[in-house]
């Protein structure tokens, strides 16, 4: 349990520095689940931003912790314009900006917008 709260308190410290600067944000997968009492536990970190929030993004969590490139070979399945991952604070941290799902050779765009 100490994990998981040191982990939403990494949370709470990114969205306050990303709503300073007023970025569109919102949280995804596993942590989303474990809010919403659809899991029991979560490892990382992982938000999605709009396209044109997605520098301001980088710059911020560069400051919190160390970026690094993608060690995973992608899931076809899923796209994004922009896929970032950092580790801050010991925790995995990755950032979608221009997510899009890829089904029966149809992409469907599922993008975060600010309307």
């Amino acid at each position: 349990m100490e994990k998981t709260q040191e982990k939403i308190q990494l949370l709470l410290r990114i969205v306050h520095r990303l709503n300073e600067a007023g970025v569109e944000w919102a949280l995804g997968a596993s942590m989303l689940l474990y809010f919403k009492g659809i899991t029991s536990d979560f490892h990382d970190i992982d938000l999605m931003v709009t396209d044109c929030d997605a520098e301001c993004v980088r710059t911020i969590l560069s400051e919190m912790g160390e970026s690094f490139p993608s060690a995973s070979i992608p899931n076809p399945m899923y796209r994004a314009k922009t896929f970032m991952e950092f580790f801050i604070d010991s925790v995995e941290v990755d950032v979608m900006a221009g997510f899009a799902i890829v089904k029966d050779g149809k992409i469907y765009d599922c993008a975060l917008r600010k309307e």
